[in-house]
């Protein structure tokens, strides 16, 4: 899966020793990958809210 995310990209996200790393590339990548996630996760919920049912208490006064 990482193998061919990094071909189709061209670049090296992990370095692969007896042990396995991330690079330099491959950190900024995670990292930018969550900051889009969040952002999607905040869009969905918005979009969730455009259909949410009304709630709470509305006051009404008599003039």
């Amino acid at each position: 899966m990482v193998t061919g995310l990094e071909q189709e990209l061209g670049v090296k996200l992990l370095k692969r020793t007896r042990s396995v790393k991330d690079t330099e590339i491959g950190r900024r990548y995670c990292e930018d990958g969550r900051r889009v996630l969040a952002a999607l996760a905040i869009v969905d919920e918005a979009a969730l809210g455009v259909n949410a049912e009304p709630w709470g208490r509305i006051p009404i006064t008599a003039l």
